[in-house]
């Protein structure tokens, strides 16, 4: 379904845009292209036959090959994590980086309900602490995209990306009060 559902809408976007006979195209695509990869990932196209980790991962290497085959002249927009409006952090989503925070959040109601808050007190989150968190607000991935957009760059691909990203402690020390969790531990 994932495949059918961002190849399809990239093949309808393609011929609108082919129809209208626009003179460049930019697509606003995800960072999670980059598969099982780490390290430097280049900004160019994900290699088509790299490995990732799930079907929608796939199904946008396969829609940035899409875009690049169409004969347009194309920019693909990889942001990373989109997080809300920089000022308010107000996002309208349950998915992704809020998803996980309201179900934390429910996990502290339902343990203060069963009167177990000292029980959640003791859990710990596992993870790399000084990983970073390559979240960005949404105004700012909007404004480096119309950035980018009216640029004259000649480029094809482009990383939205957080230079300055917090570490995984920052940000789990920022909700570990609010939901009554411990901070991370290391491996």
């Amino acid at each position: 379904w994932i495949l059918a559902h961002n190849l399809g809408g990239t093949r309808q976007v393609l011929a609108l845009a082919c129809a209208l006979e626009a003179n460049r195209f930019n697509y606003v695509n995800t960072a999670y292209v980059s598969g099982i990869r780490t390290g430097h990932i280049p900004e160019e196209l994900a290699p088509r036959d790299g490995r990732v980790n799930n079907a929608y991962e796939e199904s946008k290497v396969l829609a940035e090959h899409l875009v690049a085959e169409s004969g347009l002249f194309y920019r693909i927009l990889r942001p990373s994590i989109v997080i809300g409006y920089s000022k308010t952090c107000a996002a309208g989503s349950d998915d992704g980086f809020y998803g996980y925070l309201r179900k934390l959040a429910a996990l502290r109601r339902l343990a203060q309900r069963k009167g177990q808050l000292a029980d959640l007190a003791r859990a710990r989150l596992h993870g790399d602490p000084d990983a970073p968190l390559h979240v960005m607000p949404v105004d700012a991935v909007a404004r480096n995209a119309v950035r980018i957009s009216l640029s004259s760059s000649v480029k094809h691909v482009f990383h939205l990306v957080n230079a300055a990203a917090p570490r995984v402690r920052d940000v789990s020390a920022a909700i570990r009060r609010p939901v009554g969790l411990e901070g991370p531990r290391g491996r």
